[in-house]
């Protein structure tokens, strides 16, 4: 058909690969244009060009690194609020408070050893963390308030206002933290 670019036609000869897998041999092009041509010996990099002793220091020679800035250790910063901590128990007083109704109180004991277990094993970890990089000690207290004042608080709404009242205010409540969320990212 003819229009295709790579149909032999009068005007087109057809195109056959020249030296090192160019279309067209060094120098030429299509529509009379012209490739530049490859310098006989190398030039010396721009990057690297001395100054003579007369010249003053370019001022971006003070700014020099001496360590490459992929090679430097960016120190860990400690965090100082537990707005993780916090949301962890909020989350398990509405998890075990909705479902308080639909299972046993045998495994509502075992819901709250293993919160406690998880509770004590992100405390250690958080005292490792504090001794590994030196950093100042922060109070231990919310740990252990976290761990029994969610239990404690998923106790008393389960005996006051019942899984389903529990399960509603869950979802509004969740439903307000996505919108909080949402507008301030």
């Amino acid at each position: 058909m003819p229009g295709f670019p790579d149909d032999p036609t009068p005007d087109h000869p057809p195109r056959t690969p020249g030296p090192r897998g160019r279309e067209y041999p060094q120098g030429e092009a299509a529509g009379g244009y012209h490739l530049p041509e490859e310098p006989a010996e190398p030039t010396q990099p721009l990057d690297r060009v001395e100054a003579e002793e007369d010249e003053p220091p370019v001022a971006a020679e003070r700014f020099r690194r001496e360590t490459p800035a992929r090679r430097k250790a960016i120190p860990v910063e400690p965090t100082r609020h537990h707005w993780r901590l916090v949301t962890a128990t909020v989350l398990f007083v509405m998890f075990l408070g909705s479902w308080a109704d639909y299972i046993e109180e045998v495994t509502r004991a075992y819901w709250h050893l293993t919160f406690w277990g998880l509770i004590g094993v992100a405390a250690v970890v958080t005292a490792y963390r504090e001794r590994r990089n030196d950093w100042e000690p922060t109070p231990r207290w919310p740990w252990v308030a976290a761990a029994l004042g969610g239990s404690l608080a998923a106790e008393l709404l389960i005996a006051t206002v019942g899984s389903p009242m529990v399960m509603i205010g869950s979802v509004i409540v969740l439903g307000l933290g996505l919108f909080l969320v949402l507008m301030f990212g």
